[in-house]
């Protein structure tokens, strides 16, 4: 199995605090369009919650719920479903894989899918420039999901020649 990497650019590591040379690598199966069986959901809880332990773990006293919602779901959650539903077109066999970078001054995470999803121009224009776009779900049409992505994320990258998404959460002071 050839060895993932990702290669952001420095800026995003530099505003974040990383030290480290490598992020953590999650390799995590799509999900089916038409909602998570019993064991995908299942999966997918145990996902988060391992992310919410290394993440109170890492910043220790300076973690707290808002930042679990705002990291959990806007800056992790949103944009692996994007990957899943429109990188991956929701097929099982595939999967999405995600870095993630801990850094004293904040996260950064890297989504990339075994589509093209992150490689389209169009797509790069549209998380850069931090454009609303209308819900492709039939089931779900009024989901500005990439909105809540945009209100938490400090910087967002897409490098085309990756097919991969980078977003930035700095750490702020919820008390």
């Amino acid at each position: 199995m050839a060895a993932i990497q990702f290669f952001p650019e420095q800026k995003l590591l530099q505003s974040i605090g990383f030290q480290h040379r490598s992020p953590l690598i999650l390799i995590i199966p799509t999900l089916a369009e038409d909602g998570a069986t019993e064991e995908e959901a299942r999966l997918d809880a145990a996902c988060v919650g391992a992310l919410r332990t290394i993440f109170s773990e890492y910043y220790r006293e300076r973690y707290t719920r808002g930042h679990s919602q705002l990291l959990l779901i806007n800056m992790f959650h949103e944009p692996l479903r994007n990957a899943m539903e429109h990188g991956n077109r929701s097929d099982t066999g595939t999967s999405v894989v995600v870095g993630i970078w801990l850094g004293s001054r904040g996260v950064l995470f890297a989504f990339r899918d075994h589509g093209d999803y992150f490689s389209r121009a169009e797509v790069k224009k549209t998380y850069e420039s931090r454009t609303l776009v209308q819900s492709t779900r039939l089931h779900d049409p009024g989901g500005y999901g990439c909105v809540h992505l945009y209100k938490a994320a400090e910087d967002i990258v897409v490098a085309t020649a990756e097919n991969t998404l980078y977003a930035t959460y700095l750490l702020k002071d919820f008390s």
